[in-house]
């Protein structure tokens, strides 16, 4: 995923080497998202570890891609804490927003 649409409810996955990390074995997380000077941080109840794929998922709503300002850069950050104690951290990620032009959709 290189960009957000507002309006969508995409959801973004972070992949781990399980040489790296077993997501198994995180105990804490803070999943922080960015834009200008706005910081929403989320935890573990908030995402979707999957132990089989090794990843941590994130599915965003409606609603917050649509505040999300349009080609003004995203960033996503993790930070876990594992049941060994340590604690270990992604890059910084950025994805552009690109902006929903039309009236909606509509259920019926």
């Amino acid at each position: 995923m290189k960009s957000i649409l507002q309006g969508t409810t995409p959801t973004l996955t972070l992949e781990f080497e399980s040489a790296d990390l077993s997501v198994a074995n995180i105990v804490g997380l803070e999943f922080a998202i960015k834009q200008q000077q706005t910081v929403t941080v989320y935890g573990l109840s908030d995402v979707t570890l999957d132990t089989e794929e090794n990843t941590i998922s994130y599915t965003f709503s409606e609603e917050e891609t649509l505040g999300f300002t349009p080609d003004i850069l995203l960033f996503v950050q993790a930070r876990a804490i594992l049941s060994d104690g340590n604690i270990v951290g992604t890059k910084l990620l950025s994805f552009n927003v690109d902006e929903f032009i039309g009236a909606g959709v509509s259920s019926e």
